[in-house]
């Protein structure tokens, strides 16, 4: 399934889905390795830097469950996991309107997609295909006008 699929779902969201390619996903588990950013510690990755995956968790919404999976395999995880959770908030918190998630802010989106862009630049330094794809995320960023 798709990092962040069932949300999107649930939120209607007809754009292509970043990520959705499972070939592409199962690569991303064979490749082990964990990267120091100035910007997030890999290995302190917290909710509180993505208050928008935090939201969603609250309002308890069907598609929730794997978001949740992701994020604690991701804390448990290396760079791969780090960048599939990221990879799967992000696509939520670029291609969902506001005003479909109840009570969300623009400060809390914009806080989630500057926590997303740390990871995708941590991973990006990488020489691995996660790499490659990070930069990528990075480079998409910065076409849409989300370098923030």
């Amino acid at each position: 399934m798709a990092e962040g699929a069932p949300l999107l779902r649930v939120y209607r969201v007809n754009s292509s889905i970043v990520g959705s390619n499972p070939t592409v996903s199962a690569i991303y588990k064979f490749e082990k390795q964990i990267l120091l950013s100035k910007n997030m510690s890999m290995t302190n990755f917290k909710a509180e830097d993505f208050p928008l995956y935090q939201h969603l968790v609250d309002l308890g919404n069907p598609g929730v469950e794997r978001a949740k999976a992701d994020f604690e395999a991701a804390c448990k995880g290396g760079e791969v996991e780090k960048y599939q959770f990221a990879l799967g908030i992000q696509t939520i918190a670029a291609n969902v309107p506001l005003d479909q998630i109840p009570g969300a802010t623009e400060e809390m989106n914009a806080k989630t997609l500057r926590s997303c862009l740390d990871v995708f630049k941590v991973v990006a330094k990488g020489t691995t295909e996660a790499a490659a794809n990070a930069r990528i995320m990075v480079n998409d960023f910065d076409a849409r006008g989300l370098g923030l």
